[in-house]
């Protein structure tokens, strides 16, 4: 991926963030967090899934979810 599709793919992220889903997604990033801290990965994982189907892309769900699989 280079430059220009990156801040293509941001631009999309901070627009969806704004619309109607993106106020959706924060309860389930919020939620996968917290699982997440506590150490139940599988809750976290799911969380984050869920916050992707809303937002595909969305790149702080993304790095989470990362996260989660690397551990």
């Amino acid at each position: 991926m280079n430059r220009a599709e990156r801040r293509r793919q941001d631009r999309a992220a901070d627009r969806a963030l704004k619309s109607d889903r993106g106020r959706e997604l924060a309860p389930f990033l919020s939620e996968g967090m917290a699982h997440h801290r506590a150490g139940r990965l599988r809750e976290a994982e799911a969380c984050y899934q869920r916050a992707l189907e809303l937002v595909p892309h969305h790149p702080e769900a993304l790095h989470l979810l990362g996260l989660v699989a690397y551990r």
